[in-house]
């Protein structure tokens, strides 16, 4: 399985997966995802930008966003809790 532009992944600490693409469960390590370089790329970045403002306990959920006049995507926080 391979996680796509459609996918939202979780990181949560020093674990991660993904579980949901396109809409559905689907849940696997995020090792099995061909963008797991970026997501984690994107995690470390925004830790590196707001750690000392997050509880001790986060949770955030990472997906794809698209800007609608550029058309682009990037990588987003969909939810953090």
């Amino acid at each position: 399985m391979t996680c796509d532009n459609h996918a939202m992944c979780r990181v949560v600490g020093p674990s991660f997966s993904r579980y949901v693409t396109h809409g559905r469960l689907d849940p696997v390590p995020l090792d099995a995802c061909r963008h797991s370089a970026a997501i984690l790329h994107f995690a470390a970045g925004l830790l590196s930008t707001c750690a000392d403002g997050l509880p001790g306990a986060v949770v955030v959920d990472i997906g794809r966003a698209r800007n609608a006049d550029r058309g682009d995507e990037h990588w987003a926080v969909v939810e953090a809790t």
